[in-house]
């Protein structure tokens, strides 16, 4: 999966209006289209289609500039002051003409991305160390073929090894009800009844605007 996270222990994005502003001006579809064509399908959930979790007929987050102008409004920005931050990457060509192409975006409702390419060794450090220095990052996580706890649980539980995006640890975002439902997940006692737990974790995730899921990349032999 390719995604965007944000860092909600540091300003802007310690702010749910200036991450819901990213969120709609986005459009997933073209981003997915322009860079990876029929290698990749636009990530409408943070699950792929292959996964047992995965709710084919969940949309998350639509692009609507209308909204993402309210979001921007809601937070304090406009034309006098633009919501400006950056957004930091891996160096390699792939997440560079990625993040070209969101910057032209979010440039088209008054936000001012500004890239960052780096080093994997030096992204990594920015990432985790702590406090985080990073505003937002675009990056990709290889999904373990239906390990729902791999994925969920280390990028968004409170200990998860993954979790950079600093949902409910010091400084970050605290949603104890996304803990609770990733808790349960975990422990449910069959598949059908994690699964619903799962889809209230995806609403949450949603509805709080932590990482924006942009594309999932297919296996080309």
């Amino acid at each position: 999966i390719v995604f965007v996270r944000f860092n909600s222990a540091s300003a802007p994005f310690n702010d749910l209006n200036a991450r819901q502003a990213v969120f709609y001006a986005i459009d997933r579809d073209q981003l997915r289209k322009t860079a990876y064509g029929e290698y990749a399908t636009t990530a409408t959930d943070f699950l792929p289609p292959w996964h047992w979790a995965y709710d084919p007929k969940y949309t998350g987050i639509q692009t609507n500039i209308e909204k993402a102008k309210a979001a921007l409004d809601a937070a304090g920005y406009g034309p006098s002051k633009p919501l400006t931050f950056n957004l930091t990457m891996n160096n390699e060509s792939e997440f560079t003409q990625l993040g070209t192409l969101i910057q032209a975006q979010l440039k088209a409702v008054g936000i001012q991305a500004n890239l960052k390419p780096l080093d994997p060794a030096t992204l990594n450090a920015l990432e985790t160390t702590k406090p985080a220095e990073y505003q937002a990052s675009l990056s990709r996580f290889l999904l373990p073929t239906g390990v729902t706890d791999d994925y969920i649980f280390k990028q968004y539980g409170s200990t998860g090894a993954l979790n950079r995006v600093y949902l409910n640890q010091k400084g970050g975002l605290q949603t104890p009800a996304i803990e609770q439902l990733i808790t349960d997940a975990r422990v449910a006692p069959d598949r059908d009844s994690s699964n619903k737990l799962y889809r209230q974790v995806m609403d949450q995730l949603v509805s709080n605007a932590v990482t924006l899921p942009l594309a999932f990349k297919k296996n080309v032999d």
